[in-house]
């Protein structure tokens, strides 16, 4: 893991253990640990405030509650349907960005993308989090990690303290079929996070855990798969000059998205 980031180029990455890491960490349980100077919270909400407000400012007109039903490619342009309510708009435009998350395999296949052919197709995976009781929070310092399992869909069910002094245990990840968006936390998971989370952190106990938010991953990797990678590509070669699709933009997508940004820039020019 840390060769892979040092070559990612991720700095000051270096291994803690003994008095170390007890004096970083005293109340986790562990023989040592992968320390990331580096790594560090935002408030996701607030990012992305300033993302729209910088848009905006420099023209981009946001259309929310919009679906886009069609794209058709005319005379090297694109035609692209969008349903609002009950009205439809068609735009037409030489560039398609396709960033539309859960649904950006679906979108990519009404440009006319085979979607198997191209190994493009999205799995479902939801994870989520149950908040550590106010009291034990204060306990932990950093983000921590177990090591993730091989051919899981996340990195396991990790520690996350946020910006008002709370912590967060997960996500966990429990892959959904026939594309069910379900954002429900199942309170009768409280045990298995408990028993996943007690082995690093055993000052936890099973009451001290209560139900907190959930979300879904847009995977490109099949339950008990290999890793896949993000799907950043200008789909010229495949007869669709202007497309670019960004397919399977998980975590760290957010993390990320600057780098992705100028990424996609540089595929425009």
């Amino acid at each position: 893991m840390q060769k892979q980031g040092e070559s990612n180029g991720v700095e000051g990455l270096r291994m803690v253990e003994g008095g170390e890491f007890k004096s970083m960490e005293p109340n986790l349980r562990g023989i040592a640990a992968l320390f990331s100077p580096e790594t560090g919270i935002i408030d996701s909400h607030r990012l992305m405030e300033y993302f729209l407000s910088s848009a905006r400012d420099k023209g981009v007109m946001v259309a929310y509650n919009s679906e886009v039903t069609e794209i058709d490619q005319e005379r090297g342009r694109y035609k692209i349907t969008v349903k609002n309510k009950n009205e439809s708009l068609a735009i037409n435009s030489a560039v398609v960005i396709n960033s539309s998350g859960l649904d950006s395999d679906k979108v990519a296949e009404s440009a006319g993308i085979k979607l198997e052919e191209n190994a493009y197709q999205l799995h479902y995976c939801k994870g989520q989090y149950f908040r550590v009781n106010p009291g034990k929070a204060r306990l932990l310092r950093r983000l921590s990690y177990p090591v993730p399992k091989p051919a899981s869909g996340g990195l396991g069910v990790h520690a996350t303290p946020d910006l008002g002094g709370g912590l967060r245990l997960g996500p966990d990840d429990q892959y959904l079929h026939n594309r069910i968006k379900d954002y429900a936390v199942d309170e009768n998971k409280r045990g298995e996070f408990y028993a996943s989370a007690v082995k690093f952190m055993p000052f936890i106990k099973e009451e001290d855990l209560s139900p907190d938010i959930a979300g879904i991953r847009p995977k490109l990797q099949e339950e008990g798969g290999g890793f896949r990678d993000f799907i950043i590509q200008e789909e010229g070669a495949k007869g669709f000059p202007g497309l670019i699709n960004l397919i399977g933009i998980e975590s760290p997508g957010l993390t990320a998205s600057p780098a992705i940004a100028a990424y996609v820039r540089g595929l425009l020019r």
